[in-house]
C-alpha cells in the first residue's frame, strides 16, 4: 500500500490527470485526422489507472476520482445523449434499416445472455443468480453514445458519401440499442432481482 496516495491533493491532481489526459487524446486525435483514437485511448487510460490505483490500496468500492466522475457525469449525461438525439430525424427512418438493427439487436443481446452465463460458471454462482447476471448485462448506451457519431463524423468530413449513409445506419442501430437496452435493464433488474437473487445474512462478531 501506497501512503502517498491518501493525501488530500492525490484525489484532485488523479482527476485532473484523467479528465485532462482524455481531452487531449481526443482533440489531438482529431488534429492528426485519427478520430477513432481519441475515445479509445480515454478507455484505455482509465482501465490502466484503476489497475494501478487498486495496487496502491484503493478499490472498487472506494475510488474517489470515480466518485468524482461520476458527480461530473450527473451533468453531461443529458448533454451527450441529446447530441446524439439531433443526429436521428425520425421522419427519414427507413422501416427496413429500423428492422434489421432491431433484429441484430435482438440476435446480439441473445448471444451476450449466453456468453454472460458461460462467463459466470465457475464462479459458485447458482443457476438463479447467472440468469441475473446474463440480464443484468443488458443496458448498453455510455459506449453507444460516446462512439456511435463517430463513423458519421469521418465520413462527413471525408466527403464519402456512400459511407455517410452507412454510418448513418450504424448511429441508427447505437441509438435503438440505447433506447431498448437500458430501460430493459431497469426493467428485468427490477422485476427479477427479488426472484431470482436471495440475500445472505450478514452475522455480526
Amino acid at each position: 500500500m501506497c501512503v502517498g496516495v491518501f493525501q488530500p491533493w492525490v484525489v484532485g491532481s488523479r482527476t485532473i490527470l484523467i479528465g485532462g489526459g482524455g481531452l487531449m487524446a481526443v482533440l489531438g486525435s482529431e488534429a492528426i485526422s485519427f478520430d477513432g483514437a481519441g475515445p479509445l485511448g480515454c478507455i484505455v487510460a482509465a482501465f490502466v489507472a484503476s489497475c494501478g490505483w487498486r495496487n496502491q490500496g484503493w478499490s472498487e468500492e472506494h475510488n474517489p476520482v470515480a466518485e468524482n466522475f461520476a458527480l461530473i457525469w450527473t451533468f453531461f449525461q443529458p448533454i451527450l445523449f441529446s447530441l446524439i438525439g439531433t443526429e436521428i430525424n425520425i421522419f427519414v427512418l427507413e422501416v427496413h434499416t429500423v428492422g434489421l438493427g432491431l433484429v441484430c439487436l435482438m440476435l446480439a443481446l441473445l448471444v451476450k445472455m449466453l456468453l454472460s452465463i458461460m462467463a459466470a460458471m465457475g464462479g459458485g454462482f447458482s443457476w438463479k443468480e447467472k440468469l441475473f447476471v446474463s440480464m443484468a448485462w443488458f443496458p448498453k448506451a455510455t459506449v453507444q453514445a460516446a462512439l456511435g457519431p463517430i463513423a458519421l463524423d469521418l465520413a462527413r468530413n471525408l466527403d464519402a458519401k456512400d459511407n455517410i449513409v452507412l454510418a448513418d445506419k450504424v448511429l441508427i442501430v447505437a441509438v435503438l440499442a440505447i433506447m431498448i437496452t437500458a430501460p430493459l435493464g431497469a426493467i428485468v433488474i427490477t422485476l427479477f432481482g427479488p426472484r431470482l437473487l436471495n440475500k445472505t445474512p450478514t452475522s455480526l462478531p
